[in-house]
């Protein structure tokens, strides 16, 4: 076994040759409670040639305890006899505080997999700690018969793992009042930060909701209605002009029971308020704007994570990414941020997905009240189906929780490609990490 050892690490140091296909980590986000164990799968994806592999991985150790890896043998091939796969053992691996190096498994009989798609390894962990922790994964190499090292990609080579005490929801249903004026919503369900929402309905003129209300037939909401029959808002773009120059005004889902105008900022113009600009505007306070709303001192910020822009407000890291893009497939997409406000805050998320400057998805999300410092990780509850290869533009609003002051807007380019027989996260992933500056436009001064 030892031979089969040393002739693994060998072919891995050989020339490279081309081959499609990436290894990654799935899943990509897991929640878990404190004691519970925890499964990830390292997964090949399309990889031509494929008879060989090794990687390293890291994690957070006061956050999880690493218990053992099973190596899985559907793609190489039986672990027992007849053997047709040999893996190397915890007696093989350089294991050390939050970290395992050395893994590798290669085929012992002929033939090369093509393509290898599927579970390779499965790293096993008992989640010890609160708190988000990430399991990296490293070096990862692929080789063929020869042997050569095959060249692939490693999209996703980051788990996120949240630990937490309880899950507060996973349905609405968990959420329930027993209060008829309320609407009960359970927020980023079966997530460590979900959260019951029991938001009060609001009355209409002619005095108080007594029945759901339909479009279509169909009960669309218990949220709003006077009359029994939904009014769609928009049948146009036309309709949705909001006479700004700065945003692009659309109609989503129009004539649908789900239209709504959504007027996504294009980025082109500078912010017409700005936090230092003397003047107290619509949506600052002295907590996000102390240089023009009366408070003494400065925002507080964190050396590690955040600066101070030159428009005064706290700074905040935002990495975004989609999980998998490939047309057909739904795809995820996660937002992570940072505030460096005195006070816990909460905060819209919006993701504008655009296409030849047409919105064609859109979907937001409210977090929880969030401590400064503290990293907060959405996962958008909707997912996104691509119906059309081609480059598209992803924009992401974040503002205060009523929408009232947008802090910052970034844009991304990606691409969407046509990819067929791939069975676990393949596509093309998307992820920009920037340092951002809250940059402040009030939506009522449109």
């Amino acid at each position: 076994m030892k031979k089969t050892f040393v002739l693994l690490a060998f072919f891995f140091g050989l020339g490279y040759v081309f081959g499609a296909g990436n290894i990654s980590i799935y899943p990509a986000l897991e929640d878990k409670i404190v004691g519970q164990n925890l499964d990830l799968n390292i997964v090949a994806g399309n990889v031509n040639n494929f008879y060989g592999y090794q990687f390293d991985f890291q994690y957070d150790p006061s956050k999880l305890g690493f218990n053992s890896i099973e190596f899985n043998r559907d793609v190489l091939g039986s672990t027992v006899a007849p053997q047709q796969q040999f893996c190397t053992s915890s007696g093989d691996w350089n294991i050390g505080l939050g970290f395992v190096k050395n893994v590798a498994c290669t085929r012992t009989v002929a033939g090369e997999i093509n393509p290898a798609s599927g579970a390779l390894a499965t790293l096993k962990f008992n989640v010890i700690g609160q708190g988000s922790s990430s399991v990296n994964l490293t070096k990862v190499l692929v080789s063929d018969s020869s042997p050569s090292a095959v060249s692939v990609s490693v999209p996703f080579p980051t788990a996120l793992v949240r630990g937490c005490s309880r899950i507060e929801c996973s349905s609405s249903a968990e959420c329930n009042d027993f209060n008829a004026l309320t609407t009960d919503i359970c927020l980023n369900a079966s997530t460590c930060i979900s959260s019951c929402s029991n938001v009060a309905i609001e009355q209409c003129s002619e005095g108080q909701i007594t029945s759901q209300c339909v479009c279509g037939g169909s009960v669309y909401s218990s949220g709003f209605c006077c009359s029994n029959t939904f009014t769609q808002p928009c049948v146009s773009d036309s309709q949705c002009n909001d006479a700004d120059v700065c945003t692009i005004d659309s109609c989503y889902q129009p004539a649908t029971c789900g239209a709504q105008c959504i007027n996504t900022p294009s980025g082109a113009c500078s912010p017409a308020t700005y936090c230092g600009d003397g003047i107290c505007s619509s949506g600052e306070n002295k907590k996000n704007c102390p240089q023009d709303c009366g408070q003494r001192g400065k925002p507080r910020t964190s050396s590690a994570s955040a600066i101070v822009g030159s428009n005064g407000y706290a700074a905040s890291s935002i990495d975004f990414q989609f999980e998998q893009l490939s047309l057909g497939s739904a795809s995820g997409a996660k937002v992570s941020l940072i505030h460096e406000f005195e006070e816990p805050e909460r905060f819209l998320v919006e993701l504008h997905v655009l296409k030849d400057n047409k919105l064609v998805f859109f979907t937001s999300e409210t977090t929880p009240l969030l401590d400064a410092g503290e990293e907060f990780v959405l996962a958008f509850s909707e997912r996104w189906v691509p119906d059309e290869t081609g480059q598209y533009l992803a924009t992401v609003v974040l503002s205060d929780a009523e929408g009232q002051l947008v802090y910052d807007v970034r844009s991304f380019n990606f691409n969407v490609t046509t990819i067929s027989g791939i069975s676990f996260f393949v596509g093309v992933l998307l992820v920009i990490i920037v340092v951002v500056y809250f940059a402040a436009r009030s939506r009522n001064s449109k």
